[in-house]
């Protein structure tokens, strides 16, 4: 039901002349591609007039379409800013302005609407949905399906001597490591990269769609930090030869702290890593436009390339996105229609990404949905003078502060109130309100702030006016839930703060709180929790045919140790149930979701855990799901004399308390105990079902396999603590 009203809508304007020579219905039904670099900025591109650049193939595009010189992202964060620009409504609308949430399914994307016209649809690479769910797009390949192809193919070792970077840890390693400041390679080959390959999956469906039409994002994941890019390709520029950016004489106080220490020549080298990433980037770009030409249907689709935001390299002393500079805010946006756009033509006219969806609809000869708040971009494309804004209009409300740029004018406006989770603290105590206004013409690099000067008051009184303006037209709560002070400030404060939609949770079964979304303690190490939680959002892994998110939380370092996926399993388990009665024997659920069941754990000491052996538990209840979370292997192990059978007199134990219907599950890290490993083997433990897992890399990425693939296998060995994992099940009849 919910896009019933934009398909009535679509109905009723369906005679709207669409644009010339092309319909929504004939066999010329024009494809559109869109290409999405991640983090890349607009002074990062030949195009854009940067001579050490090399994107021979972006600047191709260019020549052969539209380049927008003053497009900018409604967010400069990845998650929010790609949400808006697939949805065509700005973050706080959508419910997206924070980094991990998850677009919600009851909002229409750009995928679910074209659709509706019989599109065939794509989704490559990275899409920061932050969720399993594929909002549209009937074919979605991600770097899931990327290690799986590795994993079946032999890798080519890399030649000695050839140092490259190691496991990507932002804000664990000083930043020197994770910027890639010694300007490394990854280790991998251009072949085994999941650029190239992104880029060979998306030429074989342009193959295999070539008659039908299709919309396909492809998202690369670079220019991205760590700046990847393959062996092939290190060298290929001279550190020396970039120039650190001047740090502005206000610039000391915004400025994170874990920038501070970096020094000359690691900035020389993160920038040459960079630029690098975008040249590899590139190439895979033009991988893409081939296939397009050697199918024969260039000249009949839309090609769009986009920045999802820009980048600091160095510029006020920051080398990351989250802030409002030009750099940061400005991203390229090439459109190449040669129905419409013959040779080049370069807009100067101000425009945003959440312009993108109407005017692709439009492209497309169709109306654009009623909820959309952009602006169609034809009329420029077709050399005319309407459709820029005079406002531009973008928000960062992990730090509560929001932007409005006109031509000459910059405002930015932060509560000052908050501290910031994404890494990125000053180090200083919070400043509280904080005006900032740049005059561009004056002062393109946007060093002098003008907000105290008394002459531009009456600028800033009309900016902040506007700023509020586009708040009240477009967030989503009711009047009567939003702050009705009439100090604009207040008003603003109150706007800035984050509200992001929940997602509703794809039911598994049942309505239970081990279901809901796991729980983040602010006061807890933000930035590792930071850390897994975005920069590993979209990774799963699949167990018995069901498809797992990893969990990431900040308890005893669950991202590093096999409770990632213990975690997830056990809760579908419990999510089978409307409300399961419990038995947990193990203290582990309650440290992420809370305690209303029953737990026996021999040696923990907390409020409502009961300190008895397994095999000494009774009970005059039955239980619905018996939840054993690494447990097991520590049975007749652990205490003198070792009893190796006691695991079997235990889980025969537990089997009695078991309702009809009921599910007993128990996760066995393999390498710990060599007597319940043996008895794993011997098939002694009366499971009615097994499976196992091992650990893939130090990052901790798992995949299914067998038995065999996991004999041996070592505790602590290579990676920190379970390598392996058996997963074993009992299902009572009912």
């Amino acid at each position: 039901m919910k896009n019933l009203f934009s398909v009535l809508f679509a109905l009723i304007l369906l005679s709207t002349r669409p644009v010339e020579g092309r319909t929504s219905h004939d066999r010329n039904q024009p494809n559109v591609v869109v290409i999405i670099g991640d983090d890349h900025a607009a002074y990062a591109i030949g195009a854009y007039g940067n001579p050490l650049a090399r994107t021979p193939n972006l600047d191709r595009l260019a020549g052969q379409g539209a380049i927008f010189s003053q497009a900018y992202c409604n967010s400069p964060v990845c998650t929010p800013s790609r949400q808006s620009l697939l949805t065509g409504m700005l973050p706080h609308t959508v419910g997206v302005t924070q980094l991990p949430t998850a677009l919600s399914d009851d909002t229409q994307t750009l995928a679910e609407y074209l659709k509706e016209s019989d599109y065939a649809t794509a989704a490559i690479g990275k899409m920061h949905f932050n969720s399993p769910l594929h909002h549209g797009f009937d074919y979605r390949v991600d770097l899931e399906e990327h290690r799986q192809f590795l994993s079946s193919q032999p890798r080519k070792p890399i030649p000695s001597g050839i140092e490259v970077l190691p496991a990507w840890k932002p804000f664990v390693d000083p930043a020197r490591i994770w910027l890639n400041g010694s300007c490394l390679p990854c280790g991998a080959y251009d072949a085994e990269m999941p650029g190239t390959w992104f880029a060979e999956r998306a030429a074989d469906y342009i193959r295999d769609h070539a008659s039908t039409p299709f919309l396909m994002f492809i998202g690369f994941t670079e220019p991205h930090s760590p700046f990847h890019f393959p062996i092939e390709y290190n060298g290929l520029f001279d550190p020396g030869s970039f120039i650190p950016p001047e740090i502005g004489p206000q610039d000391d106080s915004q400025i994170p702290e874990i920038f501070r220490d970096l020094t000359d020549m690691e900035k020389r080298n993160i920038t040459a890593a960079y630029f690098t990433s975008v040249a590899f980037l590139d190439k895979n770009v033009g991988r893409v436009l081939d296939a397009l030409r050697e199918k024969g249907i260039e000249k009949n689709t839309i090609v769009v390339y986009l920045g999802d935001n820009g980048y600091n390299l160095g510029h006020h002393g920051r080398f990351e996105k989250h802030c409002f500079y030009e750099q940061a805010v400005r991203i390229p946006l090439l459109i190449n229609d040669p129905s419409l756009v013959p040779g080049h033509r370069k807009i100067d006219a101000m425009v945003e990404l959440i312009d993108l969806f109407p005017t692709i609809t439009d492209l497309c000869g169709l109306p654009a949905p009623p909820q959309v708040q952009g602006h169609s971009l034809v009329p420029l494309l077709k050399g005319g003078s309407e459709g820029g804004r005079e406002f531009i209009f973008s928000e960062y409300l992990e730090n509560e502060e929001a932007m409005i740029r006109t031509r000459q004018f910059k405002y930015i406006y932060t509560t000052g109130a908050r501290n910031r989770e994404d890494g990125y603290r000053t180090g200083r105590p919070l400043p509280g309100r904080t005006r900032i206004l740049f005059d561009i013409h004056q002062d393109p690099g946007e060093m002098t702030n003008l907000a105290d000067n008394p002459e531009y008051q009456q600028v800033i009184a009309e900016m902040k006016a506007e700023m509020l303006q586009r708040f009240e037209e477009t967030y989503p709560l009711p009047a009567d839930k939003i702050a009705s002070s009439t100090d604009v400030e207040t008003r603003l404060d109150w706007y800035l703060k984050p509200r992001d939609k929940k997602m509703r949770q794809p039911r598994l079964a049942g309505n239970n709180h081990y279901g809901a979304p796991e729980r983040y303690p602010k006061a807890q190490k933000p930035a590792l929790v930071f850390y897994y939680k975005i920069f590993h959002s979209s990774d799963f892994f699949s167990f018995q045919g069901v498809k797992y998110p990893y969990f990431y939380h900040w308890y005893n370092r669950t991202w590093s140790n096999e409770r990632i996926i213990e975690i997830p399993i056990v809760r579908k388990v419990l999510a089978e149930f409307e409300q399961p009665r419990v038995l947990e024997v193990g203290n582990v659920l309650s440290h992420y979701f809370g305690r209303d069941h029953r737990v026996v754990d021999k040696y923990e000491k907390s409020t409502g855990v009961e300190n008895i052996d397994v095999v000494d538990i009774q009970s005059g209840e039955q239980f619905d799901v018996i939840a054993c979370i690494s447990t097991l292997e520590h049975v007749g192990w652990d205490d003198p004399p070792r009893d190796s059978q006691k695991p079997i007199r235990a889980l025969e134990h537990l089997k009695g308390f078991l309702a009809p219907g009921g599910i007993l599950i128990a996760t066995i890290p393999l390498g710990y105990n060599s007597d319940i490993d043996r008895l794993l083997e011997q098939g002694a433990l009366a499971f009615d079902s097994i499976g196992y897992l091992k650990r893939l890399s130090l990052d901790n990425r798992w995949e299914e396999t067998s038995l065999e693939q996991v004999k041996g296998a070592s505790y602590n060995s290579p990676y920190p603590a379970a390598n392996a994992l058996a997963i074993g099940i009992v299902k009572r009849n009912k």
